[in-house]
């Protein structure tokens, strides 16, 4: 290989790596973290990008179409997904979404020359890699900053539930301050038989002891979070509330995941009730042998947009909680009769 190939290779070998590295970037945003194994993850970026560069050694020695690297780029990145989702149809459709954009990009520059033959190869090849780093970089930044605005939205949520608890423990104390006299009073309405004021007086007692903005304490901080501030908003409506919690303090779920889950379903709920005369909100979370179960209810004077009865939803926020639910092999079912909408989920942890 003489002084000008050497040349040319390392030029198109740097580009060929920030492609291949971009891709992979592009992966882990779309799939999450791979948690099966740093060093099978390294073996496979590793023969992917030797397999790159020995191809792209040979077409360059050959004369050959630098359009093929991108070719065998495209087919060894099937192993390398396969770390990700060893599902055929689904590695299928994670190609798509690596290089749906590239194959675009090659048909329009290939068109914009007038044939295959007249394309410049070499130019297209390096902008094609220019372009899809700068892509990853966007999309990173977009990741990035949608993350930011997912902690910021979680820590008000913490900042809510501890507020929450700060006037909860302050009225315990209270109340334990003061339990002597209450005591003392309760023994004298017993020792009278009055019934109707003792009864009164216990309801008056455990009224005093009651959070008015707590609706639930399950345990659990990022439900309890959630739901206490997002059921307050539906209280300010005047809504008739009823919960049904029964979950362990520990549900092996993410955090982002409930936000977009209950987060949405619930969004959706208070919006419809705004537009109600009677408010009536129920929401179910019950937890049995690895499986979540999530049922919500609320009043709503019409059929939301663009709703089927075969349960294809509404909104880009339904679209959102079944896109979170299929991480849980789970499916969501809406339903709307006689004035009452109802989302029901099940997700298997």
């Amino acid at each position: 290989m003489n002084a000008l190939h050497l040349t040319e290779f390392l030029v198109f070998s740097i580009a060929l790596l920030l492609y291949i590295l971009a891709n992979f970037r592009l992966t882990r945003l779309l799939n999450g973290e791979y948690q099966k194994g740093k060093l099978r993850e390294a073996i496979a970026y590793i023969s992917c990008i030797v397999l790159g560069e020995v191809i792209l050694l040979y077409q360059l020695c050959h004369a050959q179409y630098l359009l093929w690297v991108l070719i065998s780029v495209f087919v060894c990145h099937f192993p390398i997904l396969f770390l990700y989702e060893p599902s055929l149809r689904k590695n299928a459709l994670m190609q798509l979404k690596l290089f749906g954009g590239d194959l675009m990009y090659i048909v329009i520059w290939i068109l914009a020359e007038g044939s295959f033959d007249n394309t410049d190869h070499e130019l297209l090849f390096l902008t094609l890699c220019g372009a899809k780093l700068v892509l990853t970089l966007l999309a990173e930044s977009y990741y990035r900053r949608r993350e930011k605005e997912r902690i910021s939205h979680q820590m008000e949520l913490y900042r809510h539930q501890m507020k929450l608890m700060e006037q909860s423990q302050a009225q315990i104390r209270f109340l334990r301050h003061d339990m002597k006299n209450h005591l003392l009073h309760i023994q004298h309405l017993l020792m009278e038989h009055d019934d109707e004021r003792l009864k009164n007086y216990l309801q008056e007692t455990a009224a005093r002891l009651s959070v008015s903005n707590e609706f639930v304490r399950s345990g659990n901080r990022d439900i309890d979070s959630l739901l206490n501030y997002k059921l307050l908003t539906a209280k300010q409506l005047g809504t008739e509330i009823k919960t049904d919690i029964a979950i362990p303090s520990d549900l092996n779920i993410s955090s982002f995941d409930v936000n977009v889950i209950l987060g949405n379903l619930l969004d959706n709920a208070i919006e419809a009730l705004q537009n109600c005369k009677e408010r009536r909100l129920l929401i179910s979370l019950r937890y049995d042998a690895g499986i979540l179960s999530i049922l919500l209810q609320n009043t709503c004077i019409q059929k939301p947009p663009a709703f089927s009865v075969k349960g294809q939803g509404h909104g880009l926020g339904l679209h959102s909680v079944r896109h979170a639910l299929e991480h849980y092999h789970g499916q969501l079912k809406t339903d709307y009769q006689e004035h009452i909408f109802t989302a029901s989920a099940l997700l298997y942890l």
